[in-house]
């Protein structure tokens, strides 16, 4: 029995052969061969530059926006913003970010309820919009 406890520790218990293996690629070599350690790799690889690009994006677009709008440098903006997230999740917690999320999660799902109760109010019903959008060909995919 093989017991795999990587999203906690970066270490390995296995039980056929009672010793502890240090990183998952060398247990996917020991268990199974060196392809399936070279993919496993290469996976992670992929996975860790996907999450960079993402954090990149994540400070640099409202960076941006703010540099913009203030006219600071991209630089300050993109850093000022890092250090701001930073200190708002320090200071108030994760139990604070997590309630702002699902403040605007509800928000905007009102928000989205609004724009589609007054619509269908001012049309009359789901069955002009439906007619609307087949005559200006937005349900060609039902055809």
């Amino acid at each position: 029995m093989t017991v795999s406890v990587s999203t906690q520790f970066p270490f390995t218990v296995s039980g056929k052969e009672n010793h502890i293996v240090s990183y998952e690629d060398r247990y996917l070599e020991l268990r199974y061969n060196k392809y399936m350690r070279l993919l496993g790799t290469m996976m992670f690889m992929t996975l860790t530059a996907n999450i960079i690009y993402w954090y990149c994006n994540l400070f640099s677009i409202p960076g941006f926006e703010s540099s913009v709008f203030t006219g600071f440098q991209l630089w300050g903006s993109v850093v000022t913003t890092g250090l701001v997230c930073t200190f708002y999740c320090t200071l108030g917690g994760l139990k604070a970010v997590v309630w702002t999320d699902v403040f605007q999660f509800l928000l905007m799902i009102g928000g989205f309820l609004a724009v589609i109760i007054r619509t269908v109010v001012i049309k009359g019903g789901f069955g002009p919009i439906i007619d609307d959008a087949r005559r200006g060909g937005r349900l060609r995919y039902w055809e």
